[in-house]
């Protein structure tokens, strides 16, 4: 049964210890003079601040947080596709904090779903960056259709936002859907239609159509749906990792994984 509803909403800080010292911005003063060591000394100089009285299932949201700041950040670097996803790679060092709201559902006695949004906004307030996680438990227990419908109820909120800051070339730069695996195929096949992924271009730059005209990111996320990791969420602790399936990055030094899922390959869409 879903969760009855209480105070669910978190901010999550990010900290630069040394703002003297080489960071995320640093990077895109010259990215294509900067190396894997660069890169490495950019992540370790932040800190992504929770808070101390997170819920015991935060591992889900605190994942890819954890992924768009440092791992995608790096991947979208080193594989090139930052010259695609621009607006999106340039945008997460600008961001100062996050808003993390847990998805509810009815009208007079709400419930909590296992999902939650992810805002990534400026100091300024500004909405860079958007995400939007399910637990990996949310289709057994809700099913795919509530899981569509979450999805675009969220992306009609999207275009509220877009609206509201009207002329403001920044906002919503790029959206991280995530899901517990395996990642739902109903829900790629959605999405690769959605961004024209029969497309070659299409696939690599994931566009949503306008008004939106954000960057798509498709994530999926490992871990034990039941494992129990009581006051302990520490990300090194909890055994939890998130790799993007969609566009699919091959960074240029690592040798490519042939079992990982390349973003498109794989689907039949209809």
């Amino acid at each position: 049964m879903p969760e009855a509803l209480k105070p669910n909403t978190s901010t999550i800080k990010i900290i630069y210890p040394d703002r003297e010292a080489y960071n995320l911005s640093s990077v895109l003063q010259a990215p294509r003079q900067v190396t894997r060591q660069d890169l490495e000394a950019a992540v370790a100089n932040l800190q992504i601040d929770y808070p101390l009285d997170m819920a015991s299932d935060f591992h889900w949201p605190m994942s890819l947080i954890e992924f768009v700041i440092k791992d995608y950040f790096v991947q979208c670097h080193q594989s090139g596709l930052y010259n695609r996803h621009k607006r999106p790679f340039e945008s997460i060092p600008k961001v100062d904090h996050i808003t993390v709201k847990q998805v509810d559902r009815g009208m007079m006695d709400k419930v909590l779903l296992p999902a939650w949004q992810l805002t990534f906004l400026s100091a300024r307030q500004e909405p860079y960056l958007s995400g939007l996680v399910f637990s990996s438990a949310f289709v057994k227990r809700r099913g795919y259709d509530e899981m569509l419908n979450t999805v675009k109820d969220y992306f009609i909120q999207l275009q509220r936002v877009k609206a509201k800051f009207a002329g403001h070339p920044a906002i919503v730069n790029g959206v991280f859907i995530a899901c517990g695996a395996p990642f739902p195929e109903q829900l790629l096949a959605h999405f690769y239609k959605l961004t024209d992924g029969d497309d070659a271009l299409g696939r690599v730059e994931t566009l949503h159509p306008d008004p939106l005209a954000c960057h798509i990111n498709l994530v999926e996320i490992f871990g034990d749906e039941d494992e129990d990791v009581g006051e302990n969420l520490d990300q090194e602790a909890v055994n939890f990792s998130a790799r993007l399936i969609y566009p699919a990055l091959k960074p240029l030094n690592k040798q490519s994984d042939p079992n990982q899922r390349q973003g498109g390959a794989r689907l039949r869409v209809q």
